[in-house]
Formats: C-alpha cells, sequence, structure tokens
C-alpha cells in the first residue's frame, strides 16, 4: 500500500485490509515499512525477543530461513492479523542493497507461514520503496482530489517513468497498480462525484467514502463504511 501523499491513509487501508484477509480464515501479516512506523498503535503483542531487524539480518544471511523467522516473530492480534515489532532502527531499512532487497521480497513470496502480506509504506520513492513495489504482487496507490494531492501524483508519475528499468520498470508493473481514492475526510458526500484522477491512464478503481466513525474515533471499525469499501477492494484484488 503506497502513495506519495502524506496523511493519506496508508495504514489505516493496509490495515483495514489485513483485516478484511484475517476475517476471510487467511493467515496475514502486516508489515510496515515506514522509518518512523506507527504499529503499536494499532496492535498489541507479547513477542518483543525478535523484531523486524531480526527478519531483515535473517533476509541476507548465505542461507536465510524466512519462514523460521517469521514465526519466531510474529505476533497474533486479537482481529486474526499477525503483526511483527518495528525495527530498532529506520536506518536499518536503507542499509540493505538493491539485490538484497529484491531477495527480501522473493523470500517473502516463498514463506510458509502466511498467505497474504500487507506492506504499509512511507511516501519515499527510494530505492528501498522501489524495490519493494518491484517485487510486489498488486500496488495499492491510493490518491485525493485535491490539487496538491493530484500534482503529487502527476510527479510520481514522471519519475517513474525516469527510473532507471533496472530498478523500477514501469511498463511491466503497470497492470499492479490499483487505484484507491481517499474521500473519508470529506463531509461533502464527494464520493457521489465522478473523480477526475488518472495514473498513466488508468482511471479510480475504488472510492473510500467519508466515515463518521473514523472520522470521530481514528480508529478502524470494519463494520462501517470505510470497512465495506475496504473489502470491496479485497474482493476485486482476489
Amino acid at each position: 500500500v503506497y502513495s506519495p501523499i502524506g496523511g493519506i491513509g496508508t495504514t489505516s487501508v493496509a490495515i483495514g485490509l489485513a483485516k478484511a484477509y484475517a476475517e476471510a480464515g487467511e493467515k496475514t501479516l502486516y508489515l510496515n515499512m515506514e522509518d518512523v512506523p506507527s504499529t503499536l498503535f494499532h496492535f498489541q503483542g507479547n513477542n518483543q525477543e525478535l523484531n523486524f531487524s531480526d527478519v531483515l539480518y535473517e533476509s541476507i544471511k548465505d542461507k536465510p530461513n524466512l519462514s523460521a523467522i517469521l514465526s519466531a516473530s510474529h505476533n497474533y492480534h486479537n482481529d486474526g492479523v499477525s503483526f511483527i515489532f518495528p525495527q530498532n532502527s529506520s536506518l536499518e531499512l536503507h542499509e540493505l542493497t538493491k539485490n538484497q532487497w529484491h531477495i527480501f521480497i522473493q523470500q517473502l513470496h516463498r514463506n510458509k507461514v502466511f498467505q497474504r502480506i500487507l506492506i504499509d509504506m512511507s511516501t519515499a520513492l527510494d530505492m528501498k520503496n522501489l524495490s519493494v513495489l518491484s517485487g510486489s504482487d498488486k500496488i495499492i496507490l491510493l490518491a485525493k482530489e485535491f490539487d496538491n494531492a493530484k500534482e503529487k501524483l502527476y510527479r510520481l508519475e514522471e519519475y517513474l517513468k525516469c527510473t532507471n528499468p533496472n530498478l523500477f520498470d514501469y511498463k511491466k508493473n503497470l497492470d499492479k497498480f490499483y487505484l484507491v481514492e481517499n474521500t473519508t475526510d470529506n463531509r461533502k458526500d464527494e464520493d457521489k462525484k465522478k473523480s477526475g484522477i488518472q495514473f498513466f491512464g488508468k482511471q479510480i478503481n475504488t472510492k473510500i467514502p467519508f466515515d463518521k466513525y473514523l472520522a470521530l474515533y481514528g480508529t478502524i471499525d470494519m463494520k462501517h463504511k470505510f470497512g465495506d469499501a475496504i473489502k470491496s477492494i479485497k474482493n476485486c484484488l482476489a
């Protein structure tokens, strides 16, 4: 789950999708790869002996066993979603090389513990994020109708066109993008209007409407409008 726009709800969408998959009976892991993650605001667990730093360290060994470290480090939240305590330092996220990130994502694909892994990403367009985007099955791209947000989406498109294909080949990855417009903070029922947002010619796939519960409490409840929209995204991705 990615966006070049800050504060647009990538964490809410990533957690919501993780909950939706878990509710459907799939073993699901939520991974936060932000420099300053908010994982522990949303999840609680007691397994703190290992964290994401240990997962990254295992992944770059000569003979890594990622399934084993994921099993040993994850916490099982009461909504069925598993999570891992954040890394010791944000600097560790930027110590891996491009090749190491690619290998890490390949290992995630081959893991025998989880059926679904939702990655909550930062807004940066750095080597780490480009590597993760390139290796992902699907890219949930969040957007907004506001001028500043649309400008950032346009700039993202232009930057990807200029990116070295060895790092991110936008032509090969276009089919991965699933465009979501987030209108959860708009009380004017903008969700009923046709969106003018486009990304490489793609139209908005799903709109997340204003959710009074989310606006009031700042927490995710899958029983309200936000949850309905997230489940719609999940069903489309399947």
